[in-house]
């Protein structure tokens, strides 16, 4: 409700322009007729006359005679004008303080604001396109419109001259997101919104290191949505020497108004004779919108960077690859599986399949650390050693792992098997080390140190389609006598339990 202030300022106001309204019209001061047109005093002439003598105007007209001349009252119309114009003020700012914080932009057609989505001022051109994008990310805006305004955010992306808003960008975006952008449109709003070129971590390396390089992304002419980049490297070599590439090593981005989020590197072995090179990487790039289902802009990049090779550092290991090593490895590795279902679960126990896995390697061939990994149907939990197990040469080895929450009744796993040069915080799990024999053979292998002479730069060596030979009871005198054959088991040992560290078979 209004409040008394207000009340005495909407009198005042009318006080104002009954006095005005008063001085203005003035007072009688005689009673004659007057010609209203030309102010003749009619006296005597009429009524009588058809016409004014004065200005000969149709005196018949209802209008055209006014009895009285009046005289103005200018003091009561200067203080009625005076009065009425401070309440008009002071009412004035208070419905301004009201309808303020209004933003009418919201309240505007479709077509007002296509309007002004293009008008000169920014401020203007920013508000449109702020609330189009509202209404295009709700669907409120028809097909029609929002491809006319898709074509005309790539005509000003197009052109560098032409000054860029955020927001048409944005435009862009809801719309590819909601699937209104051709194939063409949005491989053209991608290329132009990203400008990537290739940073080697260091610019000066040293022979047989492992080297890093990034794709370095930087956004233009684009808008404040987020998008998702994905980059797969599909071929590197530093100079005329061809590296391997790790299909799995996808490079994935957030690209969004404030930066690139994500880890966006790529490891590389420096195996070339010192001097310098360029080392080069081809991408497939992928950039879609995060939200909605709208097709990947898919387009293909060559990048290329200069890096120089020093000679290695004294007492450094040589890197190599050797597709040999991989095969002899492989061919020493057995891996099988059983699994375990019920009908009812065990006292203590939840009622899901569990798969038991054991990995067997033979008089390894190499040094190396490894790490396991198995999944059955992409529903079993991933299991991997915390500390990868250093394998050495000519000692055999054998590890069993539990993979919970696999269908019951599937046919099969998969086992990958990763090298590693360290710790699990080096990326890329592609590393072997060949060294020389620890000094004391007895030693528990998965703590003993030993130095690398040469590092194989390979590959994980994956086993598909390994079969699961299914019991459906734990009591299964069949059960009892498979593990066994499958793996040393300590007196006792329930199958159930979490799988213990790698051991060496007597």
């Amino acid at each position: 409700m209004p409040d008394l202030i207000t009340i005495a300022f909407i009198g005042l106001a009318g006080l104002g322009l009954a006095l005005f309204w008063r001085g203005w019209r003035g007072r009688r001061i005689d009673n004659h007729p007057w010609c209203r047109k030309c102010r003749f005093d009619l006296k005597g002439v009429w009524p009588g006359a058809p016409r004014c003598p004065e200005c000969g105007i149709d005196l018949e007209r209802i209008d055209a005679v006014e009895l009285g001349q009046r005289e103005r009252r200018p003091v009561w119309a200067v203080a009625g004008a005076v009065l009425l114009l401070l309440c008009t003020v002071w009412l004035g700012l208070g419905v301004w303080r009201f309808v303020a914080p209004i933003d009418w932009t919201t309240y505007k057609p479709d077509w007002w604001l296509d309007r002004e989505s293009r008008s000169a001022d920014a401020g203007t051109a920013e508000r449109a396109l702020k609330e189009l994008n509202a209404r295009i990310g709700r669907g409120e805006v028809s097909g029609a419109r929002v491809a006319g305004l898709v074509r005309h955010a790539l005509a000003l992306q197009a052109d560098e001259s032409a000054a860029w808003l955020e927001g048409w960008g944005d435009i862009v975006i809801h719309a590819w997101g909601k699937g209104a952008l051709t194939n063409q449109q949005a491989l053209d709003f991608a290329q132009r919104a990203l400008t990537i070129a290739l940073e080697p971590a260091l610019p000066v390396v040293r022979q047989w290191e492992i080297t890093s390089v990034a794709p370095g992304v930087t956004l233009q002419r684009t808008g404040a949505a987020d998008l998702t980049l994905r980059l797969a490297p599909t071929a590197a070599a530093i100079g005329a020497t061809e590296l391997p590439i790790d299909p799995n090593e996808t490079i994935e981005l957030r690209v969004r108004r404030r930066g690139i989020a994500g880890s966006r590197s790529l490891q590389a072995p420096v195996i070339v004779e010192p001097g310098e090179y360029e080392i080069e990487v081809s991408w497939s790039v992928s950039l879609a919108p995060r939200t909605g289902t709208a097709n990947a802009a898919v387009w293909d990049i060559h990048l290329a960077a200069p890096i120089k090779v020093i000679a290695p550092a004294e007492g450094a290991a040589e890197l190599v690859m050797d597709q040999q090593s991989d095969e002899d490895l492989r061919a020493c590795i057995d891996v099988q599986a059983i699994g375990l279902r019920w009908s009812e679960a065990p006292s203590g126990r939840s009622a899901s399949s569990r798969v038991v896995v054991v990995v067997t390697i033979r008089e390894a061939p190499i040094a190396a650390r490894i790490q396991i990994a198995a999944w059955a149907d992409q529903a079993a939990r991933v299991v991997r050693q915390s500390q990868p197990p250093v394998v050495m040469p000519g000692r055999s080895y054998q590890w069993r792992h539990h993979l919970t929450n696999v269908q019951d009744g599937a046919a099969s796993i998969t086992v990958t098997i990763e090298p590693r040069l360290d710790a699990p915080s080096r990326s890329g799990g592609i590393f072997v080390v060949q060294g020389r024999q620890p000094p004391e053979p007895d030693s528990a292998p998965e703590t003993e140190p030993f130095t690398a002479d040469r590092i194989w730069f390979g590959g994980p060596i994956e086993f598909a389609n390994v079969p699961i030979q299914w019991f459906d009871s734990i009591d299964d005198a069949n059960l009892t006598g498979a593990l066994r054959e499958l793996a040393t088991m300590p007196a006792g040992w329930n199958p159930l339990e979490e799988p213990q560290a790698g051991t060496e078979p007597p």
